[in-house]
């Protein structure tokens, strides 16, 4: 879930797209975990995340928090050829950065309220994105990545509880190395047997972006842990809740204090909660 563009001075911004997994269930045994997209599925979620970043400047340290929260709803409109198109919703969009006890809002989340961004999750897991405003890629919606992290993961065969299997993903950016682990099923306060995944992840992040006639560059890597609850019934993803860690530098060229390497220290913390 952690890649691309996490650099000091953008707008992070992660999006959970829910995923409609279709999951068969035995009463003893292996569970067949494997994945089923239609047309017409449709989720809504809530995502509430932190992200705290800490770089050391000409040896004084400074600590940048960005609190977000929204809602999105995902819609399924079409299959070809085992491609999934999809379709997500930012229905509702707020956040702020706290810098030195400064706060102000995040530039630019009102006017991607309400904007429908398309993307399509591939055979092989991966998703690439279709379709969106010149807004939502300045405030750096990389939704591809948070789409295979909720699609692709699925082993499409028999688990057993402990059992485990890999995943891993590179591009130009970016590589991550995932470990899945099926830790049974969870009956919930609700009564609802849900389906426990817990993730174990390294990645290491390469980006480069201009912002604000500055040339920013992000070299990370670090570690993450996951727990994934979905649901016995349709597979659909009920909650999770992760935690990220990471470390490196930002090198920044063409700012008023001249080039700078920052030691960088990074921290995201994320909740999802399905509503429908």
């Amino acid at each position: 879930m952690y890649k691309r563009n996490l650099v000091i001075a953008s707008i992070i911004l992660l999006v959970l797209v829910g995923c409609a997994q279709k999951v068969s269930l035995q009463k003893t045994g292996p569970v067949m975990l494997t994945q089923e997209l239609k047309v017409g599925d449709t989720q809504k979620y809530h995502i509430e995340q932190i992200i705290s970043n800490t770089v050391t400047v000409k040896g004084q340290t400074q600590t940048q928090q960005i609190n977000m929260e929204m809602e999105i709803e995902n819609s399924v409109v079409k299959i070809v050829a085992d491609s999934v198109f999809i379709n997500v919703i930012l229905t509702e969009i707020a956040g702020s950065i706290n810098a030195g006890g400064s706060f102000t809002q995040i530039p630019g989340l009102d006017e991607i309220k309400g904007e429908t961004i398309a993307a399509v999750l591939l055979p092989d897991g991966s998703a690439e994105i279709v379709e969106e405003s010149e807004v939502a890629k300045d405030t750096q919606l990389r939704l591809d990545s948070f789409i295979e992290t909720l699609y692709g993961f699925m082993p499409n065969k028999e688990v057993k509880s402990g059992e485990t299997w890999n995943i891993e993903r590179s591009d130009d950016e970016s590589s991550t190395k995932s470990i899945y682990t099926f830790r049974g099923m969870k009956l919930g306060k609700d009564k609802i047997n849900t389906l426990t995944i817990s993730v174990e992840s390294e990645f290491s992040i390469n980006s480069q972006v201009e912002k604000s006639g500055m040339d920013i560059k992000s070299i990370l890597s670090g570690t993450s842990s996951s727990t994934i609850q979905c649901s016995t019934e349709n597979g659909f993803v009920v909650s999770q809740k992760s935690h990220a860690a990471m470390e490196g530098s930002t090198e920044i060229s063409g700012s008023l204090q001249g080039d700078m390497e920052l030691p960088t220290f990074m921290n995201i913390d994320v909740t999802i909660k399905r509503l429908k």
